[in-house]
């Protein structure tokens, strides 16, 4: 699944047509250019979503192994535990 499947379904602009032929009449380095500048605009929205860290996530996994009356996780823990993290990831 893409990412503009996932994202609603909002009404086009009367002119997203225009525009759109408009970019199309473009070389391939230019539609290029303003590719990338228009995925330069997302990345302040998509840096709040990001995955924790590998440091995070070893501080935290070192920290429940050292936990005293703490028992690991068992294998079939371990597995949902990957499952839900690939759901969140993936969807």
């Amino acid at each position: 699944m893409t990412v503009a499947q996932e994202a609603p379904q909002q009404e086009l602009p009367e002119n997203y047509e225009q525009v759109r032929q408009q970019v199309l009449s473009l070389s391939a380095a230019e539609r290029t250019r303003l590719l990338h500048e228009m995925i330069d605009t997302l990345v302040p929205a998509t840096q709040e979503t990001v995955v924790p860290s590998m440091k995070d996530t070893l501080s935290y996994a070192l920290g429940r192994l050292s936990a005293p009356g703490v028992t690991p996780p068992s294998d079939d823990e371990v597995k949902e535990l990957i499952e839900q993290a690939r759901a969140e990831r993936y969807g």
